[in-house]
């Protein structure tokens, strides 16, 4: 459904963010990739940025689109702006 197309948006402690496409309709998007582990703290993070990202709309707040999960990563896509 989704593909990256290369491009490296930005990257942080636990994250990268690449930009992708819909495969089904050419639409680009920023997916982040967040690395699962074993730490309580950090997966909490995770699960709380995606709570609020699934919530917020906002002009100025790139809107969530879909989540992913894989074996040691969850991929979170967004608007591409």
């Amino acid at each position: 459904r989704y593909e990256f197309t290369g491009k490296i948006l930005g990257t942080g402690a636990f994250s990268m963010v690449r930009q992708g496409m819909d495969v089904r309709n050419g639409r680009l998007l920023a997916i982040k990739e967040l690395t699962v582990g074993d730490e309580y703290e950090t997966d909490n993070a995770i699960e709380q940025e995606l709570l609020l990202l699934m919530r917020l709309s906002h002009p100025h707040i790139v809107e969530w689109r879909d989540t992913l999960a894989g074996q040691r990563s969850i991929y979170i896509v967004m608007e591409y702006c």
